[in-house]
């Protein structure tokens, strides 16, 4: 079942602060039920905790940076629909420019 980051939350510290920053992730896993719906698992883990469970915080980051790209693209790809729509409609009525 594959397992993938749902939720990091950095918890810093002011300056001079006695307690260092600090970190935690929930991680989520997916699977169909064998009911024809699914299954969520959720486990929350400390920084130590996830870092002895393969999720270092470059691990963190890189996840969080992938998911961020791949809905960048989306909305470009949104953006760029939605441009020729209007190119195509206005085309279609020369008087809408006006």
């Amino acid at each position: 079942m594959p397992v993938h980051l749902e939720e990091f939350l950095y918890r810093g510290r002011p300056e001079g602060g006695d307690e260092p920053p600090a970190w935690h992730v929930v991680l989520l896993s997916i699977a169909d039920d064998g009911l024809g719906g699914k299954s969520l698992a959720h486990k929350t883990l400390s920084m130590a905790q996830a870092e002895e469970a393969g999720w270092p915080l470059p691990t963190i980051i890189d996840a969080i940076n992938t998911d961020a790209l791949k809905e960048l693209e989306r909305l470009r790809r949104e953006g760029a629909a939605k441009d020729a729509e209007i190119e195509r409609l206005t085309a279609a009525n020369p008087a809408a420019e006006a």
